[in-house]
């Protein structure tokens, strides 16, 4: 009986443990710029084919913009595809992805 609650218990934790999203996990990425100010207005991407994303998180980091995707185990309806709307402001010069803090926009100078 033990065992088994142990178990249990062991599957829900897995299936609840998120991870963040690097940029070398994504597919189809995608980052939608303005053409009038050339300012990132929304990224979009496929985090994986085996994960889903669980939320999306923006930080503001000193002058970056950074972009944080929870991804783990799928449920029904959820997906690993992600649209995330930027607001880029002036004091963002700027915007990175995951922990690494990959480069995905940096304002001209």
């Amino acid at each position: 009986m033990a065992l088994l609650a142990i178990g249990v218990l062991g599957v829900w934790y897995w299936s609840e443990r998120v991870a963040i999203a690097e940029y070398e996990d994504l597919f189809q990425y995608k980052l939608q710029v303005n053409p009038s100010t050339g300012i990132p207005e929304a990224m979009s991407a496929i985090a994986g084919d085996r994960y889903c994303v669980k939320r999306t998180t923006l930080k503001k980091k000193g002058p970056s913009l950074l972009i944080l995707v929870a991804i783990g185990l799928c449920r029904d309806g959820q997906s690993g595809g992600f649209i995330v709307p930027l607001q880029v402001t002036d004091d963002i010069k700027e915007v990175r992805f995951g922990r690494k803090g990959y480069l995905l926009w940096s304002r001209q100078r």
